[in-house]
């Protein structure tokens, strides 16, 4: 299979300080996910997935969705690569495509494939990269064991993330969250949430934490942490 280069994590234009006092003992931290912020979504990853095996996209949705759940696997949201899924996972999924779609196709090598998609989006790596430099508390939530991140993201963690807390696939209730309020020293209203998976989010209101729509652009996040900025002398 076609190997391409890690791309280097870009550097953010400076657009100034959050705070407009230049402070850096911001309140709030900022905790987020790896899917749909630092790559594109797994709906998005997907289809071009499904393109690059030659599969209709709703085929491909719907026999990978069957087979794990036939196998009891922990299902991944929006689309994702489930949980343990491996070669024979993908080998009953060709077979579950061309009993019920007549579509035959290879996914050998499906996990190299689907990494090799998933591309640093760098608007919001800068951001991070800017806010981080600023002082903002950063964390990280991940469903997806190390091994299985692409080289550019263990890489870049360390140094963009003051914390890592797995947030296992499947999982709702608000353990997790607690862990990451206890391993950054914030309480729920001074925790801020900025995740494409709608489950995380629901569970963070739930615990009292701020949450920004997915929707939510570069500013509004600025905006929201400028909240918890200290107040100018």
């Amino acid at each position: 299979m076609r190997s391409t280069a890690e791309p280097a994590p870009p550097v953010r234009e400076d657009r100034g300080p959050v705070c407009a006092g230049g402070g850096t003992a911001f309140r709030s931290a900022l905790w987020t996910g790896y899917e749909g912020v630092l790559i594109p979504p797994a709906r998005d990853l997907l289809r071009q997935f499904a393109l690059r095996v030659h599969v209709p996209h709703h085929a491909l949705r719907e026999a990978m969705r069957e087979v794990t759940r036939q196998r009891g696997l922990a299902p991944a949201a929006d689309g994702g690569l489930p949980g343990g899924a491996d070669e024979e996972w993908a080998r009953a999924v060709e077979e579950e495509l061309e009993s019920a779609y007549g579509v035959v196709c290879e996914l050998s090598g499906f996990r190299e494939s689907w990494m090799e998609l998933c591309r640093p989006q760098r608007h919001w790596i800068d951001c991070l990269t800017e806010l981080r430099r600023q002082g903002v508390y950063l964390g990280l939530f991940t469903s997806t064991p190390a091994a299985q991140e692409p080289g550019w993201l263990r890489l870049i963690t360390p140094a963009l993330f003051d914390a890592v807390v797995a947030w296992p696939q499947g999982r709702t209730d608000g353990v997790p969250l607690s862990r990451a309020e206890q391993t950054g020293g914030h309480g729920p209203v001074d925790c801020l949430l900025f995740d494409a998976l709608e489950h995380r989010r629901a569970a963070a209101r739930s615990a009292g934490w701020r949450v920004l729509s997915y929707d939510a652009g570069v500013t509004e996040v600025e905006r929201a942490l400028a909240d918890s900025c200290p107040a100018a002398d």
